[in-house]
């Protein structure tokens, strides 16, 4: 099982690709010419080959360690792409779905993502935003919807969202750490699923 929150709307939205996973292989010419400091051990090798140096303009570590720290991470941390159609999940009536992928909350992602949405809607409507859990086998869900005006949809509503428990009890949402036992349990029992939707309007 896992979360997903996801975007929909009538309008096509734009993708927008995380800033952090993004890498490169170079040579070790073309990373000294990008400014990249090479080891020592990188002297005997062929410096045109292509494919030696793996470049990422962050470090993915120091950023788990900042936020392991109590940071925030990377307001720029997260993307926006669209939703495989093999998702049998999603119960929008939307042409067009995207899936938020941001790791945790945080407010500087959270208005980076309000700032993306208010932008969608100056030329739809509309727009959705989806929280559920994946894989729940629990069939039909109960669908919670709210609907609100742009200027209303501040951060921590997004963080809440993201949060929201999406099983009956009071459990919340998340299932890991428990023991096999409980697991199998709750899937007998196959508690009613809820799906989390903001509709956002201008």
């Amino acid at each position: 099982m896992s979360h997903l929150m996801y975007l929909a709307s009538d309008c096509p939205l734009e993708e927008v690709e995380n800033a952090h996973y993004q890498t490169k292989l170079l040579s070790v010419n073309e990373a000294e010419a990008a400014g990249i400091r090479l080891p020592n051990w990188l002297d005997g090798v062929d410096r045109d080959k292509p494919d030696t140096v793996l470049w990422q303009d962050k470090d993915p570590f120091e950023e788990w360690q900042r936020e392991e720290n109590g940071g925030d991470g990377f307001d720029d941390d997260y993307s926006i792409l669209k939703l495989s159609d093999s998702v049998w999940e999603i119960k929008t009536e939307k042409k067009y779905q995207a899936e938020i992928a941001w790791g945790r909350y945080s407010e500087g992602r959270a208005r980076k993502i309000i700032a993306y949405i208010q932008k969608h809607l100056e030329r739809a409507e509309e727009l959705e935003i989806w929280s559920l859990w994946l894989g729940d086998g629990c069939g039909r869900p109960k669908i919670q919807k709210e609907r609100i005006a742009l200027d209303a949809l501040a951060p921590e509503r997004l963080g809440k969202l993201a949060d929201a428990p999406c099983f009956g009890g009071t459990m919340g949402y998340c299932r890991e750490g428990l023991p096999w036992e409980v697991l199998r349990e709750m899937e007998e029992s196959c508690a009613e699923s809820t799906q989390y939707c903001i509709v956002v309007v201008k």
